[in-house]
């Protein structure tokens, strides 16, 4: 049967199966034969145009100065052979075909052309698959690599171009509760930002949840009906795709043709279907990576340290609000188990039942005493909860901790000052119980010798005894009423200075005439009393409050007597460096505790706070006596051991003359 094919028929059909065709171009005649395949590729049933005009006539523009170009080598005689050229054409129905060419001049020996053979060959459908695998990897890729959705759709739409005329793309989101279309990207950049969805195409195919690829006709046609309402410029073509998540629709992908009826077809949509699902798989990136921003970002900026440690308890990071509280860095903690801050005051049994919660996948909440790297400590809240991976294994555990230090330490202030006002409290019972005892002392001494002055038979003798018992009792209550006063003025600090000169000797003179009748009433006329006699010798002035100073030593002096019962009781006095003066009391008295060394210069405080006191007194002096004092710009102190004595000193400052 092969003996009956001619050689022509055998071309025809290699032609038809390699999609080419071939010609011979007389150069000098202008004259060009053309095979069958050739009319088949450019859609025309005859030509009359030689070579290369048709090429001209159909020349894609882009591709015309690289065809000359070409042409001119081949015509010039600088190659015996053309290699292989691309280059597309546009047919009369516009379509666009890649075309593939290879020729081979023959010339004269003056190098002159004589003719050209050429073939050509149909090279779109191939082109269409190589651009498609191409534009099929660039969207893959971007779709992985970038990472803001209006990049991603601009390079989307430059791809599509490759391979389809699509004039204008259109990506929205769509808004179900306001039923607008939110823009993500349209081709031109409008500033519009969100279009009313309802009658639109676009509504139609989110509703649907499928693709819609509809011509110019089938639009008419479904306007008609009252299915949708155009808006903005028509389009001959138009195809829309749903944008998916968890299978329901979100948003759309559209694109256009302007000018041509069939410019996409069932192929186009198939390749922008899967487009559109490297669309979503990008968004569902974005929106994922968007989220772990903004957790990391919490993390990284959360006000509460954050460790997070693998399933042996060993840490894989920590926040900057951990390397705040702790003071261990990054790097020094990484690889560490968390006991690096053990302070080693919290209960072994509170770690058992942490470890035994948080491996049975439960959460954990409790307070930490720990230690800083400087060996500070502070206490934390932490709540501690376990990560399980997809299978539901324990990979690690995330410790959210809260510094609670300055709680603890009101919470130990609150503790504190309720112990403190209970204890005044009982302090102010304890004082006015023995408030009334003062005061009654002396009242009785005072009402039961009145009413013996008022007995006819009292002698002279008894009645100046009487009165000077009288006036004696009167001057302690006085004293009591005074000290009262004295410590409410404080109290709302309304006691002013009255500074002014005064001789210093003459002030120890009368502190020793007032301590020698405390003696005498004391029944203490025994305790000797030592002052500083370098004084007489000198004339030494003080500008000070001497009624304050008076006051202060004549309760320091008085205080010292009370608790003295045999020795001595010594003043004493010197300069100190810059305006300062400092005074002494020292006594051989009973002493005063370490313990009630810290609080005796508190209101209500006595030596001796026990049920059967051995000594009176209201327990105001020595707080009158530092409220006094402070009001002067000094301060006072006191040392002391049980059964030696004491020495209560104090310092203020004084302009001293000496003359």
């Amino acid at each position: 049967m092969s003996e009956n094919i001619s050689k022509e028929e055998l071309y025809i059909t290699a032609e038809v199966l390699s999609n080419s065709g071939s010609f011979v171009w007389d150069v000098k005649e202008n004259v060009t034969q053309y095979s069958a395949g050739v009319f088949r590729i450019f859609d025309v049933s005859s030509i009359e145009t030689p070579m290369p005009e048709l090429i001209y006539s159909l020349l894609h523009p882009e591709d015309y100065e690289f065809f000359r170009k070409a042409l001119e080598k081949v015509l010039s005689g600088e190659i015996d052979e053309l290699p292989a050229l691309e280059f597309r054409i546009r047919l009369r129905n516009g379509q666009i075909r890649h075309i593939w060419s290879r020729v081979s001049p023959e010339y004269t020996s003056e190098k002159e052309v004589l003719r050209i053979t050429g073939v050509i060959r149909d090279a779109t459908e191939q082109k269409k698959q190589e651009t498609l695998t191409e534009v099929i990897y660039n969207i893959s890729r971007a779709a992985s690599d970038l990472e803001h959705a209006h990049d991603l759709f601009s390079l989307i739409h430059e791809e599509i171009k490759r391979l389809l005329d699509a004039s204008n793309m259109f990506v929205a989101y769509y808004n179900e509760q306001s039923d607008m279309l939110e823009i993500q990207y349209v081709t031109g950049e409008a500033d519009i930002k969100e279009v009313p969805a309802d009658g639109t195409m676009s509504k139609m195919v989110i509703v649907k949840n499928t693709a819609l690829l509809i011509d110019e006709r089938q639009m008419d046609e479904m306007e008609d009906r009252g299915e949708i309402l155009r808006v903005g410029r028509d389009s001959k073509c138009w195809m829309g795709l749903p944008l998916r998540k968890n299978g329901k629709a979100f948003g759309i992908v559209t694109i256009q043709n302007y000018d041509l009826a069939d410019a996409f077809d069932q192929d186009d949509l198939s390749l922008m279907e899967f487009i559109c699902l490297q669309i979503e798989s990008a968004i569902r990136k974005m929106e994922d990576a968007e989220l772990i921003s903004k957790l990391s970002n919490s993390v990284l900026h959360s006000p509460a340290a954050v460790v997070i440690t693998d399933i042996r308890g060993i840490i894989e990071f920590v926040n900057p609000k951990f390397e705040e509280v702790t003071g261990y860095s990054f790097d020094e903690v990484i690889g560490k188990n968390p006991s690096l801050l053990n302070s080693g005051d919290n209960p072994p049994k509170m770690y058992v039942e942490l470890w035994d919660t948080i491996l049975k996948g439960k959460e954990w909440s409790g307070e930490f005493k720990n230690k800083r790297k400087d060996g500070g400590f502070y206490w934390e809240m932490a709540s501690i909860s376990s990560v399980k991976n997809k299978e539901g294994k324990l990979t690690h555990f995330i410790a959210v901790k809260e510094d609670i230090t300055l709680r603890k330490i009101m919470e130990d202030d609150l503790i504190l000052a309720k112990e403190k006002a209970e204890e005044a409290n009982q302090l102010k019972s304890s004082f006015l119980a023995n408030l009334s005892h003062e005061i009654r002392t002396p009242m009785n001494g005072i009402l039961g010798f009145s009413e013996l002055l008022r007995e006819t038979e009292t002698t002279p003798d008894d009645f100046d005894k009487y009165l000077k018992i009288i006036d004696n009792n009167g001057q302690q209550l006085m004293n009591i009423i005074n000290d009262i006063i004295t410590v409410a003025n404080l109290e709302v600090k309304q006691l002013n200075l009255n500074n002014k000169e005064f001789d210093i000797f003459s002030l120890f003179q009368e502190l020793e005439s007032t301590l020698s009748l405390e003696q005498s009433t004391m029944e203490k006329s025994h305790i000797k009393l030592v002052f500083p006699d370098q004084l007489k010798k000198k004339n030494i002035s003080l500008y000070t409050d001497r009624g304050k100073l008076m006051q202060v030593l004549v309760n320091l002096c008085r205080n010292a007597l009370k608790f003295t019962d045999d020795g001595s009781i010594k003043l004493k006095w010197s300069r100190t460096n810059g305006e300062l003066i400092r005074f002494d009391v020292l006594d051989t008295g009973i002493g005063v505790s370490p313990k009630l060394q810290e609080v005796i210069f508190e209101r209500f405080r006595q030596a001796d706070e026990s049920s059967t006191r051995n000594f009176g007194g209201n327990g105001l002096g020595l707080a009158i006596s530092r409220g006094l004092i402070e009001l002067m710009g000094g301060r006072i102190w006191i040392n002391s051991k049980v059964g030696e004595g004491s020495k209560f000193s104090f310092v203020i400052p004084v302009r001293v003359n000496e003359n």
